[in-house]
């Protein structure tokens, strides 16, 4: 019996895997030579439209800013987290880490106690996003009902939209009763009500009256976008045209000495982020190039520059040539700027793109400790588990992983020096395999079970009480594991060894019950 269970459940890992191998292969393939990059190789994705306009929502400066200590014990309280979440994925993490690879769940416990590398901290882009949502708690429900009666209390002297404060409230109690009667089976709701008393009170919020200070700011902006649109607005596309215009006109019909309207702290705040887009790009080119040059310079206004940075392969030192080829984008820009006399604005904004990307590379190719080595080497054991997992001769000769793993040898052994860059390809192109080996080993070890379970309530044999009660007590504690939040491959493949083999010792006792 115990055969044909696992023959039907083997039978279906195997087309599965079959399936996930064509996901795999199409991630993680690296040759450009048919035209694939590999999704799972692309080191950032850049979001620009047909006309080359780079995405106004990305905060260069704080993308380029060095981590704090404050980051660092931040990280750290995220990185337990991944300890508490387990599995080999990001739960808790930045998105920025998640998209660039996977952390074992040793190294990362081991960060969590400690300091930890340069590369990794280099890694970090937004510590406010990832899959761990704090407000799926009702404490934070809590927290927000407070804030809300703060805001609603008569200390509260500003100025709002008639209906304002009554909406909040009624806001407010909405949420007071789904706390008072809050029961175990509502947890699905806590995130929902958490976002309904959120957005009231951001709505709250924006609807303050404001003047004094913000009218002048909203006059400075007008007049600011008033210069634009004199120096650009032949040099916009239409679509711009048209957004510059309507900007202008909406913000005059609130300066005008006789505007009947009232000025909000939303529509205010959001004069402020629209205007944002028509600031003078040349002179945001120039800033970038200046702090290029501070990346790059001892003293940038030096006549004779010299290098900040030295290059080499010993860690902390950049791969040779990045200097140079920083340098050389750095005077294009400079000859562009002093040549500037009528190149349209999406000219402008790509020539921005080219620099901010070259001071990218030249950070990115800094090189990496024996921190990161390590990182590199765990990642490169679990791939060697998928890797004897998963061959096939012919059907499936995994000949990309073993190339990625091959790859990664020469850097695990300094045989050549790992830079930022080549760490973040080897995680991107790691992550899916690691994904997949989780997966499977996860289905193995519930195959086991179930086969295990079965025999367990066999009633058409007897079996040894003592072989019994060992079957029973590893199939709790590998049920109880598999089912937790956090798993190592190394463990979960224990269990479905150990499981083998008190599954052959449960058979060997049975003994067939003969029915008078």
């Amino acid at each position: 019996m115990r055969k044909n269970i696992k023959s039907g459940l083997l039978i279906m890992l195997a087309v599965a895997l079959v399936f996930s191998q064509v996901s795999v292969l199409s991630f993680a393939d690296n040759n450009k030579n048919n035209g694939n990059n590999g999704r799972g190789n692309n080191l950032k994705d850049y979001n620009y439209d047909k006309n080359y306009d780079y995405d106004k929502n990305y905060d260069y400066n704080y993308y380029f800013n060095k981590i704090d200590d404050e980051d660092r014990a931040e990280l750290r309280e995220r990185l337990k987290l991944m300890v508490s979440f387990g599995d080999g994925n990001w739960l808790g993490l930045p998105s920025g880490m998640e998209k660039k690879g996977y952390l074992p769940f040793g190294l990362s416990k081991r960060y969590t106690h400690g300091d930890f590398p340069y590369g990794l901290a280099k890694k970090i882009r937004d510590f406010h996003c990832g899959d761990y949502d704090s407000s799926q708690t009702l404490e934070a429900i809590q927290n927000l009902i407070v804030s809300a009666q703060t805001k609603l209390a008569v200390e509260n002297t500003k100025v709002y939209l008639p209906d304002a404060k009554v909406k909040l409230q009624v806001a407010l109690v909405a949420a007071q009763t789904f706390v008072t009667n809050f029961n175990s089976d509502q947890v699905n709701l806590i995130k929902t009500e958490y976002d309904k008393l959120k957005s009231a009170i951001q709505e709250f919020d924006n609807s303050e009256i404001v003047s004094g200070d913000y009218m002048t700011n909203l006059k400075v902006i007008l007049a600011d976008l008033t210069i634009y649109k004199a120096n650009y607005y032949d040099k916009l596309l239409p679509a711009k045209k048209t957004v510059l215009d309507n900007l202008i006109a909406s913000i005059t019909s609130y300066t005008v000495v006789d505007s009947s309207l009232l000025l909000t702290l939303g529509v205010y705040n959001d004069f402020v982020l629209n205007a944002d887009q028509f600031k003078d790009h040349l002179d945001k080119l120039k800033a970038l190039v200046s702090e290029a040059e501070a990346l790059l310079y001892v003293d940038p206004t030096l006549a004779i520059k010299v290098f900040k940075n030295t290059e080499g392969t010993s860690t902390g030192s950049y791969l040779v040539g990045s200097n140079l080829a920083l340098e050389t984008t750095i005077k294009t820009t400079q000859d562009f700027i002093a040549a500037y006399s009528s190149e349209s604005v999406p000219v402008i904004e790509n020539t921005y793109y080219t620099l901010n990307m070259a001071i990218s590379t030249f950070k990115n190719s800094i090189i990496l400790g024996d921190d990161d080595i390590a990182t590199l080497t765990m990642v490169q054991v679990e791939l060697k588990a998928y890797y004897d997992t998963f061959y096939v001769a012919v059907t499936n000769p995994l000949t990309t992983l073993d190339a990625l793993i091959t790859d990664m040898q020469t850097y695990i052994d300094k045989t050549n020096p790992l830079s930022q860059t080549k760490f973040n390809y080897f995680l991107d192109a790691s992550k899916v395999y690691i994904k997949d080996l989780y997966d499977a080993i996860k289905v193995e070890l519930q195959n086991q079970l179930d086969v295990a379970n079965a025999l367990l309530v066999d009633t058409t044999n007897t079996y040894g009480d003592t072989e019994r009660a060992q079957l029973l007590n590893k199939v709790t504690l590998a049920d109880a594991y598999l089912n937790g939040t956090s798993h190592k491959y190394e463990i979960l493949k224990n269990y479905i060894v150990d499981l083998e083999a008190l599954i052959d010792a449960f058979e060997a006792t049975a003994v067939l019950v003969v029915t008078p």
